[in-house]
């Protein structure tokens, strides 16, 4: 029981960390106090976090994880304002020389991008499991996790190199 409760602790807690963290790039990337009120979108994931610790079974859902959905809800928003800006500053860079700053910002967004995947198969696999999910079915379900982020990282790199 308190490993499945430090476990759920330590899961939101690393969803909370990423977000914070690419929430503080935004700011820092745009130059702009406003952007901090991204973390308004915590909010759902704290209320979830207080509300699944009180349940005394501290068992997820079957097929569907509130804990990574509000996370991805949470993240999203960073990600796609960094990609952006990105891509609106590349097209100002290729008109002179490319700077190492653009170079900079690619590497982050990278970066942000992979611990998200990885962020999600781990705290998959770190959240309690469903009771009728057996631990067959549970490492089927992350392989196809794994296999997807690995999609999603070549399409996302793939769709990079080609703009």
């Amino acid at each position: 029981m308190i490993v499945k409760f430090i476990c759920a602790v330590v899961t939101r807690s690393l969803f909370l960390l990423l977000s914070l963290i690419g929430v503080w790039r935004v700011v820092w990337v745009k130059n702009n106090d406003l952007y901090w009120l991204l973390t308004i979108l915590y909010l759902p994931l704290v209320v979830e976090m207080i509300l699944t610790l009180k349940r005394k079974q501290l068992q997820d859902y079957k097929w569907f994880s509130p804990a990574i959905f509000l996370f991805l809800i949470s993240i999203i928003p960073s990600l796609w304002i960094l990609e952006l800006h990105h891509q609106e500053n590349k097209a100002t860079d290729s008109r002179g020389s490319v700077s190492l700053l653009s170079s900079v910002c690619d590497n982050w967004i990278l970066a942000l991008h992979q611990i998200l995947l990885i962020l999600l198969v781990v705290g998959k696999w770190l959240l309690p499991i469903a009771g009728g999910v057996t631990r067959d079915e549970l490492s089927q379900l992350l392989l196809h996790f794994i296999g997807t982020a690995a999609d999603i990282l070549e399409f996302t790199s793939e769709t990079l190199l080609d703009v």
